[in-house]
């Protein structure tokens, strides 16, 4: 992917005709249709199974990937509890 220079669909789409906005509703439509086709494996984390980018983990030593929904909440968990002022 590249960045391209341009203005953002809520700025421009009221000034679209219904042919163009159909047909960008279109392309949206297949492009989620193929990304949700890509296997997501067996882990919770970033692409090519690399650590999780949440802020909550970013100063917390363990990051992933996590191999379940629980330990993933719980990393979750604890690196909030481990940011949270002790009163």
């Amino acid at each position: 992917m590249s960045f391209v220079e341009g203005q953002t669909f809520d700025k421009v789409w009221e000034s679209y005709d219904e042919d163009t906005n159909a047909h960008v509703t279109n392309q949206l439509k297949e492009y989620l249709l193929e990304l949700r086709q890509i296997s997501n494996g067996s882990y919770i984390g970033s692409a090519n199974s690399d650590p999780v980018t949440d802020p909550i983990l970013e100063s917390y030593h363990v990051k992933g990937p996590f191999d379940s929904e629980e330990a993933f909440n719980n990393a979750i968990i604890d690196g909030y509890q481990s940011k949270a002022p002790i009163i």
